[in-house]
């Protein structure tokens, strides 16, 4: 395909054909009289519709919200049609306006199968409602957002096309008018799950339900400033992560400023703030990819990975090893027939050969294929190889870790570590490494003095599940079974830590050892983790999503995409942890879990604490108000963050001291 047949098809991607056919249209708008084409009708289907539910015993606010939304959606149908008119063969725009005719009439044919109680519309395809009893506070909350903040956007749009003094340009009104229609796409994609949210979700009981109150016994609120001071902190993070956005958004657009916007690009857009916001409101609206990814990735490569270690506190112990895949694999055979409430027989071996084990020096050559796994150790002190006396070479490994128990009984010499943190890194399942997260782990190996292992799991969407949940697998057995050949470790008690998606993998490690019958890591630090990553699960966080620069609700779903394959079962508990059995949660370690109440994540750190009580589990939840998604990553960014790293480590401390 040539590049003018590229920019037929996308021409979005050209901002000098952009510009042309805003002249354009600008031209046409001036000689366009609206009001000679403004027709007197009456709308007899909204009007029956809003009769129907004046009947129906709904409390009185939802009443007039939907009725609002009803009114809303016809007069944005009708400004829809005005707009293709204007718009005439400007393929550009009216492909806007029919996708917003289409959104309109999604959302009506909704609102009405809830007043007819009607379901499984063939129309509305997987934009349904489902037959079942409906939770309507549910869905109030997105009918609250669609009437507040997306729909009034959309009509002040449409009316601002047709002003001839326009206080915005036409490309900076169709990127926003982009924008917004992403986000009621998300909202009418939510709707049909949020019908069938269970009635007695914790999230939708009053804060001042018995519930509630046994829930906040075990929470430990982290107040770090007003909601003023920290919203003016977030807005640093948001400006540098929009800044990104917008300069590979730029990049993208312009074929000769590649090179130059790569390392100079984000410092022009973090002064050009208006410039900014609308080319990271697009950047958002219509994500891609391998851009979206970039973003977070931005670390790892460029100037960025050149700067970055200047951040990072000095360590005594800094090692890279690349160990090999020696244990069964996890991968989607064996899930496919490990799913659901099966556990392992407790004397079938995942170690099925005794391994011919290599030297450190081989162990730390780079070797990043498909049958090693990355590991960063860190360290406050050198670790050394085991006195000889303690060689481990003629241990029989099929028999583990039997072996390791005994081991462990005989008497230990000082220098010796016994205890052990490995960490799971964050980043959407699909970016970032162990080494862009040294800005805490070594903090945390320099203060906790515990050897940390940080693991480098392999990404999506190149490697998807299970492949990640893999290496965690092999790295924590290895770390169980043959550290104390090649360190002064004799690792009594592992304690996973992970942030985001490295908090899914870490409950996900935690319910394959529950089910794999293996020796279970000690205590788990869950650090805003993806506990639930169905889109098909709604929950009222996921609206935070929808104005979140941080982790906006495009990003969110193209991650998910990316890991997990369509054809898997999204709430096995190992892709979906909170989906963790009772039987699974009894055996849970020590758990304790990080969050802040800004984090489209958030609720369902509330429904994993629940079962943990439930079941007797030692639990605490650390709730930081005001706080976004990321909260132990943006220091400097945002100063309040650095006490989250403080708090981070504290907690391991304590549990350590158990």
């Amino acid at each position: 395909m040539d590049q003018e047949q590229e920019d037929q098809i996308n021409p979005e991607l050209n901002e000098d054909l952009l510009s042309v056919q805003a002249q354009s249209l600008q031209v046409q708008i001036d000689s366009f009289d609206r009001e000679s084409l403004m027709i007197k009708r009456e709308d007899h289907e909204r009007r029956q519709l809003i009769d129907k539910l004046e009947d129906l015993g709904y409390e009185y606010q939802l009443k007039c919200i939907i009725a609002n939304l009803l009114t809303i959606y016809m007069e944005l149908q009708f400004n829809a049609s005005e707009l293709t008119k204007l718009f005439g063969l400007q393929d550009q725009y009216t492909r806007l306006t029919i996708q917003l005719a289409r959104l309109c009439m999604i959302g009506t044919l909704q609102i009405q199968q809830l007043i007819e109680n009607t379901f499984d519309s063939e129309l509305l395809g997987s934009y349904s409602l489902q037959k079942g009893h409906r939770n309507t506070d549910a869905m109030k909350t997105l009918f609250e957002y669609q009437d507040k903040n997306i729909l009034p956007q959309l009509i002040a749009i449409c009316n601002e096309f047709f002003n001839k003094k326009k206080k915005q340009t036409i490309i900076q009104l169709t990127t926003e008018f982009r924008y917004q229609m992403a986000k009621l796409l998300s909202t009418l994609e939510f709707m049909p799950f949020a019908a069938v949210v269970k009635q007695d979700d914790i999230m939708f009981k009053l804060k001042v339900s018995h519930r509630w109150e046994i829930l906040m016994k075990h929470v430990v609120v982290r107040v770090l400033g007003s909601t003023d001071q920290l919203k003016k902190s977030k807005e640093n993070v948001i400006n540098a992560i929009q800044s990104a956005q917008a300069m590979l958004q730029k990049k993208d657009e312009s074929v000769w400023f590649k090179d130059v916007i790569h390392n100079f690009g984000s410092l022009y857009f973090m002064v050009a703030k208006k410039h900014q916001k609308q080319k990271a409101h697009l950047f958002v609206a219509e994500t891609k990819n391998e851009l979206a990814f970039a973003v977070w990735n931005l670390g790892e490569s460029g100037m960025m990975k050149k700067l970055m270690p200047v951040m990072f506190q000095p360590i005594t112990y800094k090692k890279k090893i690349y160990i090999p895949r020696i244990f069964k694999h996890i991968d989607l055979q064996w899930f496919q027939n490990m799913q659901g409430d099966k556990i392992a027989d407790p004397d079938q071996p995942y170690l099925k050969d005794k391994p011919q084990l290599e030297t450190l020096l081989e162990l730390t050559k780079k070797n990043l294929t498909s049958e090693r796994v990355k590991i960063r150790i860190l360290c406050s002190s050198k670790l050394t190889a085991m006195p000889q006396d303690k060689q481990i070479e003629k241990k029989d490994y099929s028999v583990a870790p039997k072996w390791i128990k005994n081991y462990i009984t005989r008497k230990e010499q000082e220098g010796i570590y016994t205890d052990v943190i490995l960490h799971i890194h964050g980043g959407g399942f699909v970016s970032m490494s162990s080494r862009s997260h040294q800005n805490y782990t070594r903090k945390w190996a320099n203060q906790i003095n515990v050897p940390i292992f940080s693991l480098d799991y392999r990404l999506s969407p190149q490697n998807q599940f299970p492949d990640a949940l893999d290496d965690c697998w092999q790295a924590y057995l290895w770390i169980l079974h043959f550290s104390p050949h090649y360190f002064n470790i004799i690792p009594k008690r592992i304690i996973l830590v992970g942030d985001s998606a490295g908090g899914n993998l870490v409950a996900s490690l935690t319910n394959l050892c529950i089910k794999q019958n293996v020796q279970l890591p000690y205590a788990q630090l869950l650090i805003y983790p993806a506990l639930d990553i169905n889109l098909h699960n709604y929950t009222p966080s996921r609206i935070i999503a929808l104005d979140d620069a941080l982790l906006p609700h495009t990003f969110l779903k193209l991650c998910i995409q990316s890991y997990v394959q369509t054809d898997q079962n999204m709430n096995d508990p190992l892709i979906s942890p909170i989906n963790a059995t009772q039987d699974m949660i009894k055996k849970y370690p020590i758990t304790r879990i990080m969050t802040g109440t800004d984090d489209p994540l958030h609720d369902d750190n509330w429904r994993l604490l629940e079962k943990l009580i439930e079941n007797k589990i030692d639990c605490q939840l650390y709730l930081y108000p005001d706080m976004p998604h990321g909260l132990i990553s943006f220091d400097p960014l945002m100063p309040q963050c650095a006490q989250c790293v403080e708090d981070a480590k504290q907690i391991l401390i304590n549990i350590l001291q158990k």
